[in-house]
């Protein structure tokens, strides 16, 4: 037998298992049965069955029931036992069993139990389950595999006043706990635009590379501005050090929350940006292994291939920025040039704990 827990409080939950389905429906009573007074409450009442069973009226099903289900204080418990029919060696609580790291990581590795937890409120409240299960499926972020996709609604992305069809946005894990923050804290996982964004873009219209005068600042606040509010309260300010110019040996914080790449990060060698920067860059693993492809086309994919910024300037030269050329290669192009947008973030702790 198999345990479906929900809080019938929730009424998208409520539709998504009950929806004319009699079996999931039998198998949440089931669920409920273990008590004898619960099961003569919900076995007599006729009117309630035939609601859940037929899907008559989700309102008249759901106000029958919903006392039944709230009174069913030992769903915590029930579950503890449940685990245990799973051939996990529980404690006395569910809160012991969860707090147990080899019980945990057995609880984490069936999809029966986790898909149970996630389902019901009276559960996530004793078995908290970290943001990144609901948004990748892994509660170990570190087994999350290089090139994982996560489609994203960046239709609310305007530049300089003007808006862009609605598009989602495909991201791809590019590195695993290689980015920090402000405070030099690890972040767990880096994303990086799989492709690139619709149209192309200036890094300024005066034709320097001075970084802090680039227009990779306004359109990190509009990329960021755009997420999705699932997504954005988990995204970090990430910190970089990038070259001041092309022709300064001074570096300078790189602090946002959606950033441009440097040179290093993509190729891992040093072609067009200074070496002061390169020493302090990295590259990332996604690139490093090729799951990460460096030839990128507009239109998240579907239009043609095309060059793309980066936040490195050219050394040596007070006009242009280090790109990725349109062929995969390191170039270097005038900073009142166009090419697109490459963008990536990192999450933060919170959304991995």
């Amino acid at each position: 037998m198999s345990i479906v827990p929900i809080d019938l409080q929730t009424q998208g939950n409520y539709e998504q298992l009950f929806r004319g389905n009699y079996n999931k429906g039998l198998r949440v009573f089931k669920s409920c049965m273990i008590q004898d007074d619960l099961r003569e409450q919900l076995i007599t009442d006729a009117g309630a069955l035939n609601c859940v069973f037929t899907n008559i009226n989700y309102a008249a099903a759901s106000g029958k029931l919903a006392l039944a289900m709230n009174e069913f204080d030992e769903i915590v418990p029930a579950f503890n036992n449940y685990c245990a029919t799973k051939g996990i060696a529980v404690k006395s609580t569910l809160a012991q069993t969860w707090a147990d790291a080899t019980c945990k990581t057995a609880m984490m590795a069936d999809s029966d139990i986790m898909a149970a937890i996630s389902a019901c409120s009276k559960l996530t409240a004793v078995c908290h389950v970290p943001a990144c299960y609901s948004i990748f499926g892994y509660m170990d972020y570190t087994q999350i595999p290089l090139g994982t996709e996560l489609n994203l609604d960046l239709s609310a992305f305007t530049l300089a006043a003007t808006s862009f069809p609605a598009k989602t946005i495909t991201f791809q894990v590019a590195g695993i706990d290689q980015d920090v923050d402000t405070s030099s804290a690890r972040l767990p996982i880096t994303m990086v635009m799989k492709e690139l964004h619709d149209g192309t873009f200036k890094m300024n219209d005066s034709n320097v590379n001075t970084t802090l005068s680039s227009y990779a600042y306004t359109h990190s606040a509009n990329i960021y501005g755009a997420l999705p509010s699932t997504i954005k309260p988990y995204v970090a300010t990430t910190h970089k050090e990038v070259s001041k110019t092309g022709n300064d040996t001074a570096l300078v914080a790189y602090n946002v929350q959606c950033f441009l790449l440097r040179e290093r990060e993509i190729f891992g060698s040093r072609t067009y940006s200074r070496t002061e920067e390169y020493n302090q860059a990295f590259q990332y693993q996604g690139f490093a292994s090729g799951v990460c492809t460096k030839v990128k086309k507009l239109n998240n994919g579907a239009g043609s291939a095309n060059g793309w910024w980066e936040i490195s300037p050219s050394s040596g030269y007070a006009i242009s920025f280090c790109r990725v050329g349109s062929n995969g290669n390191a170039a270097t192009s005038n900073a009142s040039n166009t090419f697109g947008l490459c963008f990536g973030f990192a999450f933060t702790r919170d959304f991995v704990q």
